[in-house]
């Protein structure tokens, strides 16, 4: 669309908005101003306000991800009775996809009290409507999809039914139709013939498009190798030519099914016994459970990814080698996971201590002023080891001979 063209990491329009927030507070759910929903769209905003009530009701992985969720349904005009203020701007970074949302959708909310400013303060007019425009194509086309993506059985039928959404609304807004299908046609990773045999995991897919799709894999003989990739056989897999299609809202999961789905089931080793029963049976079948159990268990969202990296970044230069390096990330994320508020008055202790865990042979630190004593280095190298070479009965009870002479010293406060 177009909104700002810059050379700078930071996105202009938003460092204006975050420089005049202050002078829009404080903010009162008679200061927003609520976008007319066309009526095409009347049946899927009352489906978008149900997916982002569900969501309000679980837990988030991030908490702009949840104000996110808030924002969207004020948006679309739930919530206002309990509306107390924005949360304030925070980080502006190009790299930071969620800000691009929460900016915009504030920005859209003030409008109005936005042209109180000086004219040019935040915004120029034509911007203004450009933001609208992304804004409305995010909360009908993006947020549901978005919403449901970390389910990995149901990521083919979320991906078809994006597209579906995609094509239905260029009678809306035909420049951002296109522009998000021609985006999303180039990761088509989840309608791939190889990882579409997910939805026959999945719930919202009826008994009989999971018929179809098993029939349509059944005419093919299995292989030992995807022959339908980009060069060899290890290259990525060829995406279905959605761009060609005349009619995408006829378009059914079976119809991205073909022999490259065995590979779905070479690849995690899992026992295809139960493709030869009928579906009514698998939530009974012990074949099908285990399988299920396996795809349940997929993370197909790239949040551990980015926060693995994070992690490895802030610690880089703690250790010289590779080894030390995995050593204390693992100490670090295992901390994290038992404490993740760090602040200090939700911190129940300052001092070093150290605690076991019986079932998995880990040790947790939490770090305060004081360096690392030399003796509880030694022990954080010994369940490190403890902890690649497995199980190791006469090895734990050196271990564990080695713990209690160390905590009988008397130079160790705990």
């Amino acid at each position: 669309m177009k909104i700002e063209v810059s050379k700078s990491p930071d996105i202009q329009i938003f460092v204006r908005f975050k420089d005049c927030f202050e002078s829009l507070a404080p903010v009162s759910a008679e200061d927003l101003e609520l976008p007319i929903i066309p009526e095409s769209l009347s049946v899927k905003k009352q489906n978008i306000i149900t997916i982002c009530k569900e969501a309000q009701a679980g837990s988030f992985a991030r908490g702009d991800y949840k104000e996110l969720v808030d924002l969207v349904l004020l948006y679309l005009g739930e919530g206002l009775e309990s509306f107390d203020g924005f949360i304030r701007p925070g980080a502006l970074h190009k790299a930071r996809w969620m800000a691009k949302l929460l900016y915009a959708m504030k920005i859209v909310l003030l409008r109005s009290k936005i042209f109180g400013l000086p004219k040019g303060a935040v915004f120029s007019a034509q911007q203004s409507e450009k933001l609208q425009r992304f804004i409305l194509f995010s909360v009908f086309c993006y947020v549901p999809w978005w919403l449901t993506s970390p389910v990995a059985s149901a990521c083919p039928l979320n991906d078809l039914n994006l597209i579906k959404a995609l094509n239905t609304y260029k009678e809306i807004d035909s420049l951002a139709s296109s522009s998000g299908m021609s985006a999303f046609s180039k990761h088509l990773w989840y309608l791939t013939e190889e990882l579409l045999p997910l939805v026959l995991f999945c719930s919202s897919v009826d008994n009989e498009e999971k018929s179809k799709i098993v029939e349509e894999i059944k005419q093919h003989e299995q292989t030992d190798k995807c022959k339908g990739r980009v060069g060899t056989e290890f290259g990525k897999p060829k995406f279905p030519d959605i761009l060609s299609q005349d009619d995408i809202e006829s378009l059914a999961l079976s119809t991205f099914a073909g022999k490259d789905s065995w590979g779905f089931f070479r690849i995690l080793r899992l026992d295809t016994a139960f493709l030869d029963k009928s579906v009514e049976s698998w939530k009974d079948d012990d074949t099908y459970l285990r399988a299920k159990e396996v795809v349940d268990s997929l993370a197909v969202v790239n949040d551990s990814a980015e926060r693995g990296v994070k992690l490895c970044h802030d610690f880089l230069t703690t250790a010289k080698k590779d080894d030390n390096l995995q050593n204390i990330l693992q100490v670090v994320e295992n901390n994290r996971n038992q404490l993740p508020n760090q602040r200090k008055r939700t911190t129940s202790s300052k001092n070093w201590f150290l605690k076991l865990q019986g079932n998995v042979y880990s040790i947790i630190f939490m770090f305060s002023r004081p360096p690392i004593p030399p003796s509880l280095r030694f022990i954080y190298f010994e369940i490190e080891h403890l902890l690649k070479s497995g199980v190791n009965i006469s090895f734990w009870d050196k271990f564990h001979r080695k713990i209690r002479f160390f905590l009988g010293k008397p130079l160790i406060n705990f």
